[in-house]
Order: structure tokens, then sequence, then C-alpha cells
């Protein structure tokens, strides 16, 4: 199953600095697919961890932006522009997140994400870690492809 999304409005101007400076920054998304029942519980399907950190490179003047999923390497972009950058760090397109099997239940699939902006530790013992709140997709149904 392929997802796209952005996250609402520009980047921090703390986050743009610490970029500038060199420092990795990171947005990690933690994606959740479930199955909404009407009138009983909701059943936990799967769950996938996205992560994008981008840097910068004062000797190349260039962005170098990695991601993964669930800890796995998907790609490397590296690019001049800063607003390129901010971009491929805060949305994303045709992401495949979940696979879908053939006889499982597809009929009122949900989708819950929240980004968290890894920001690093503060005296190097306190976690500073500051995330959207859950956001819930409308509800969806997949059909399998005709053969």
């Amino acid at each position: 199953m392929f997802i796209g999304f952005t996250v609402a409005g520009a980047l921090n101007p703390e986050l743009a600095r610490k970029i500038e400076a060199g420092l990795e920054t990171a947005v990690r998304y933690d994606i959740r697919l479930y199955r909404r029942y009407p009138y009983w519980f909701d059943d936990f399907v799967e769950q996938r961890r996205y992560r994008v950190a981008a840097t910068f490179d004062p000797v190349t003047r260039e962005y170098a932006v990695e991601e993964t999923l669930d800890g796995k390497p998907l790609g490397r972009t590296t690019t001049r522009e800063f607003s390129e950058a901010a971009r491929l760090l805060l949305s994303r397109e045709n992401l495949l997140a979940f696979h879908v099997a053939r006889g499982k239940p597809t009929r009122n699939l949900y989708i819950q994400m929240r980004a968290s902006f890894d920001a690093g530790y503060v005296f190097t013992i306190i976690p500073v870690d500051s995330r959207t709140p859950w956001k819930k997709s409308k509800r969806f149904n997949v059909r399998a492809a005709q053969r």
C-alpha cells in the first residue's frame, strides 16, 4: 500500500539553523495500519517507522537526505537547494509502507501517523523529542488487482 504525506507548516528556523551548521537533522514518522470495526474495538494490523535525515556538507555545499524504513536504507539524495532538502525532509509521495496479503480482510482500513523531530539531547542525558499529534486517515478499502 503506497502512502503520501506532508507535515503541515514550514521547517522550524531552529532546525534550519541546525542543518546549516552541518548537524544531522532527522524526522521520524510512525505509521500504523489498523482496521476499524464500527461496534467493537480497532484491530491493529501493522506498524512501520520511516526516518528521514538531512545533513549539510560545507565543503561540497550539498545537502544529503537519507531515508530508512524500519532501519533499512531506502535511498540517499543530494541537492544544493535548501528548499529541496526541506521538502524531502517534510513530505513524501508514494512510499510503499504496507503489503496487504491476498486472502486477508481489506475493508475499513485506516492509517494513523505522527512525526517526531529528533532534536537530540540536552546536557547529554535529557532527550528532547517534539512530536506532532496522531493523525488518522479517512477509511479506505483495498481491492485486489485484476489478473
